[in-house]
């Protein structure tokens, strides 16, 4: 048994702290805002994931009511979660680590406290804030730019909106203008982007993703992009609709102007393009030390899903570098990063990197079917909760071969 620090309260950080928890460690998890629930507690009611709910089960007390679950739907289960695993004494709010430190006994200092621990796991969160247009891009625009899933839609009745994005959060915003009652709602993807209704095409295309053999042999530089939304295809047929493919380059006043010289009419701006995620400068001292696990990084964190896998990696390689004695720090991908870059192409996915990093070490093969074995009883849990598309969960659960 160690004592680990947890840092970070979001999803990753909770559902980590109740694997480290099952293996038997002790756990202590610091979160700088005044609730547990991350991004969750950031956003309205009707912001929801960009995945199928079986690839976003996090825990075995997840019970799911939705095929794209909404954030009371999500925070129900993290509740369930901290309940079942009695997480919430070990939470500590509105704490900020400032510093990180190695004391001469060899244990780990949060804040130069006296609290020793033996590892650290940083789970601080790569969806901090969303990324927003260049000032020169909207310098003299007169409109509003709200950010997805923060502000009453009723706002947008009656106003022509643009929405920039070629993701499911950018088409969920075109959906509420539509819904909301918008003059007009024009959407701005990058151009060969193709838009359909969630179907076969949409399962098969995710449980590829999710699969860690399938995932690297078909994901292709400069690729055309794709989205898919349920009943997207009776949106479009709207005529206040528009899907605009060009690149945007500029706003003035109350117009947005796009690549080729086309203006569109707008008051109400919706930049849906990501997240910016920067990572505690105090992590950057330990990343060679296998004690020291960082699971923040958005240039590394290929998890292609957020089954159980994907979620818990870091925990898993952390227990194991405690267990087996490894020398050498968990990276998830590309040996060249350093957390430090924008974009970094994925040499893997992560749990292939994961059982890598098992193999690689004397004893990591009887660890690594210990996980599976455990893995195997968890994933044929989660198949019962699974009431469609049971074949394309049963692709998707290789997100973490049988369930690790």
């Amino acid at each position: 048994m160690k004592s680990i620090a947890v840092v970070g309260a979001g999803l990753r950080g909770l559902c980590s702290a109740a694997y480290l928890r099952s293996v038997g460690h002790r756990v202590s998890i610091f979160e700088t805002l005044p609730r547990y629930g991350g991004i969750w507690n950031r956003v309205t009611d009707d912001a929801r994931i960009n995945t199928p709910y079986y690839g976003y089960t996090f825990h075995p007390t997840n019970v799911w009511n939705s095929h794209r679950p909404t954030r009371p739907e999500i925070l129900a289960n993290i509740e369930r979660m901290v309940d079942a695993e009695g997480l919430a004494d070990d939470i500590r709010l509105n704490y900020r680590i400032e510093n990180v430190s190695r004391a001469t006994d060899g244990s780990w200092r949060l804040n130069d406290g006296d609290e020793p621990f033996d590892a650290v796991l940083v789970c601080s969160g790569f969806l901090d804030r969303r990324k927003r247009p260049d000032q020169e891009v909207i310098e003299g625009f007169e409109g509003e730019t709200p950010e997805p899933y923060s502000f009453d839609h009723a706002i947008l009745k009656d106003r022509d909106v643009t929405i920039v994005g070629s993701g499911p959060t950018a088409l969920d915003m075109l959906s509420a203008a539509r819904n909301a009652g918008a003059k007009s709602a024009q959407l701005v993807v990058k151009p060969g982007t193709l838009i359909r209704d969630i179907g076969l095409a949409y399962h098969v295309i995710h449980a590829i993703k999710s699969n860690p053999l399938l995932y690297r042999a078909t994901k292709r530089k400069g690729a055309v992009p794709g989205i898919a939304c349920r009943g997207i295809s009776t949106v479009l047929k709207d005529p206040r609709v528009s899907v605009h493919k060009a690149e945007f380059l500029s706003s003035r006043g109350r117009t947005a102007v796009l690549a080729g010289g086309e203006r569109l009419p707008t008051d109400i701006l919706i930049w849906c393009t990501g997240w910016e995620s920067p990572i505690p400068h105090w992590t950057f001292g330990y990343r060679d030390d296998s004690s020291f696990v960082v699971a923040a990084c958005p240039s590394c964190l290929d998890t292609a899903g957020f089954g159980y896998g994907s979620a818990t990696a870091h925990a898993k390689a952390l227990h194991a570098a405690l267990l087996g004695g490894f020398d050498d720090p968990f990276r998830s991908g590309s040996a060249e990063c350093d957390c430090r870059q924008a974009d970094v192409t994925f040499s893997r996915h992560i749990v292939l990197s994961l059982m890598l990093y098992y193999l690689r070490h004397p004893g990591g093969a009887r660890l690594l079917l210990r996980a599976l074995a455990a893995g195997f009883h968890s994933n044929r849990e989660r198949w019962a909760q699974v009431t469609e598309p049971r074949w394309a969960a049963a692709l998707a659960f290789l997100n973490a071969p049988l369930g690790f």
